[in-house]
C-alpha cells in the first residue's frame, strides 16, 4: 500500500486515492463459496465470521419488513480460512425488520432484534440452528437508533431509549429480570420517566450502563448517571451522575478502571479502586510499665484525582478514607461540587503491637472518622521497645496500605509508680522551715517600727 505511514494512515487502512500491491492491503486472499449473498455482521479473529443477506441492513434503525433471509457462518482458523461451516435459509412475516443483534462464541449463541416487534431471536452459534424466540416485548422507546445488544456471562443484554435494562438468559431467551434508569426530573427530559441508556460494558459480573441522548438540549436534563448494576440480581450497587455524549461515548474498561468522557463538564474520569496511605504514632514514646499510651494515625485516599488544587485546597491534611457505603454521596462531593454527606464513618483499621521478645499482641480493630483519624488507648504488658503496626487491609475503593510506629516500656524504680515518688521534704524539716519563716517575719515587723 503506498502513502504516508504517519497521523491515521499508520493505524487505518483507508484504500481510496492509494495502490493497493496486495502484500500490505490484504492479510489473505480465499475463495469463499459462490452462492453466497449479503454482508459481514460479526468477525471473530482466527475463528470465524457470521454473515447474512435479507436482513435490515441499518441496524437500530426501522426498514422495511424482512421476508427470506440466510445466515452463514465460514471458517478463520489456519488452513481453513474461506470454509462454509454452515448456512441457513429462513422467512420473516414481511411485516416486522429483522437486524442482527449481539453474538458470543463462548456461549454459542447469535441474536436476530426487531425494532418494530421489539423482540429479540436466539441461534446456536455453530450450527446456525434457532433454539428459542421471540421474546416478551420490550418498552417501545427500545425502536429508536439508540439501541444496544451484547451477550456476556450466558446473558443477554439490551438497553436503548427506553432506560431500561434488559436481562435474558442467553440459552433460552427468558427475561431474568429489568432494571429501568429512573429519572427524578422527567419533566426536564423528552424522553419520558427514565435516563436514556446510550452505551453499556459488562465486566466482573456487572453491568455498566452510561446515560445520555444523541441530540441533547442545553442545558441537559439533570442527574444522567452511570449506574453500576449486578448481572445476576439486576441490583442496582451505585450511580454518579454523568452524561455520555452519543458522538463521543465509546467507555473503555481494564484492569478493573473504567474510562470515559464526562459531557457535563468535558472532563474524562478514571473510575475504581484507589491507593491509600495509613499513618500511625504513639504518644508519649517512652513509658514506665502499668502506663497507657495513645495510639492514633490516619487513612487517606492517594487517588490521582485528590491530588488536583481544588481538593488540596479543600483538604490540606488530605482526602480521608471514607467507607464504601457512602461513595456515591462522597465521589458527587469531591468532583461535582455537591453537597458533602454527614456523619461518615471512614475505614476499618487493625491495630498489633509486637514486643522485644518478637511476640504479637492484638491490640485491636478500630474505624476511622470522617475526616480520616482513627486512635486507641492500650497499655503494654512488658517491658522493652515495641511496634506498633497500623493496617488498613483495603476496601471495595480503596487498596491496602499500613504504617508502623515504636513506643519504649522501662521499669518502676523500687516498685513504687513514679507519679507517687516519695517527696524531698519531710515532714520535720517543712515544720522547723515555717518556724524560722515566722520568727524572721516578726524581727522585721519590729525592725520596721522602731525605724
Amino acid at each position: 500500500m503506498a502513502g504516508a505511514e504517519t497521523g491515521t494512515s499508520a493505524w487505518q487502512w483507508r484504500p481510496y486515492g492509494k495502490t493497493v500491491d496486495g502484500a500490505n492491503g490484504y492479510l489473505w486472499d480465499v475463495a469463499i463459496p459462490a452462492d453466497l449473498e449479503g454482508g459481514i455482521n460479526v468477525v471473530y479473529p482466527g475463528d470465524r465470521i457470521i454473515g447474512s443477506s435479507g436482513l435490515g441492513s441499518a441496524p437500530g434503525r426501522v426498514s422495511l419488513g424482512t421476508n427470506d433471509y440466510s445466515l452463514w457462518c465460514l471458517s478463520l482458523k489456519s488452513g481453513e480460512e474461506g470454509t462454509l461451516l454452515w448456512k441457513k435459509e429462513y422467512s420473516g412475516d414481511g411485516a416486522a425488520t429483522l437486524e442482527f443483534g449481539a453474538a458470543n462464541v463462548e456461549d454459542g449463541v447469535f441474536t436476530l432484534w426487531s425494532p418494530q416487534a421489539l423482540q429479540h431471536w436466539g441461534f446456536d452459534i455453530n450450527t446456525g440452528d434457532a433454539i428459542w424466540g421471540p421474546t416478551e416485548k420490550e418498552a417501545s422507546w427500545q425502536m429508536t437508533v439508540g439501541s444496544r445488544r451484547g451477550i456476556a456471562y450466558g446473558k443477554l443484554f439490551s438497553t436503548g431509549y427506553a432506560g431500561i435494562v434488559y436481562c435474558y438468559d442467553v440459552t433460552t431467551g427468558l427475561l431474568e429480570w429489568e432494571n429501568p434508569i429512573e429519572c427524578p426530573y422527567y419533566l426536564e427530559s423528552m424522553w419520558g420517566s427514565n435516563y436514556i441508556i446510550d452505551e453499556f460494558l459488562v465486566a466482573d459480573g456487572k453491568i455498566f450502563a452510561f446515560c445520555g441522548e444523541h441530540s441533547p438540549n442545553d442545558p441537559k436534563e439533570r442527574g444522567s448517571p452511570t449506574v453500576c448494576i449486578d448481572i445476576n440480581s439486576g441490583e442496582e450497587l451505585w450511580r454518579i451522575p454523568h452524561y455520555c455524549s452519543h458522538w463521543s461515548r465509546n467507555p473503555a474498561i481494564a484492569d478493573g478502571i473504567i474510562v470515559f468522557l464526562n459531557t457535563y463538564d468535558n472532563r474524562i474520569y478514571a473510575y475504581g479502586k484507589g491507593p491509600s496511605a495509613t499513618s500511625v504514632t504513639a504518644s508519649p514514646k517512652v513509658i514506665a510499665k502499668g502506663t497507657t499510651v495513645l495510639i492514633e494515625g490516619t487513612v487517606t485516599d492517594e487517588s490521582p484525582g485528590t491530588q488536583e488544587t481544588l481538593l488540596t485546597a479543600r483538604f490540606p491534611n488530605g482526602v480521608p478514607a471514607i467507607g464504601d457505603q457512602y461513595q456515591n454521596e462522597w465521589m458527587e462531593c469531591l468532583y461535582h461540587q455537591q453537597p458533602c454527606p454527614e456523619n461518615l464513618n471512614g475505614v476499618q483499621v487493625k491495630l498489633t503491637a509486637v514486643d522485644a521478645s518478637g511476640n504479637t499482641e492484638d491490640i485491636g480493630t478500630v474505624t476511622s472518622d470522617g475526616y480520616g483519624m482513627f486512635k486507641k488507648m492500650w497499655t503494654p504488658e512488658n517491658e522493652g521497645a515495641y511496634t506498633i503496626t497500623a493496617i488498613f487491609e483495603g476496601s471495595g475503593s480503596y487498596y491496602t496500605s499500613f504504617a508502623e510506629t515504636a513506643v519504649g516500656v522501662g521499669a518502676v524504680s523500687s516498685g513504687t509508680p513514679i507519679e507517687h515518688e516519695t517527696p524531698l521534704i519531710t515532714t520535720e524539716i517543712a515544720i522547723a522551715l515555717v518556724a524560722i519563716l515566722a520568727i524572721v517575719s516578726v524581727a522585721a515587723f519590729w525592725f520596721l517600727k522602731r525605724k
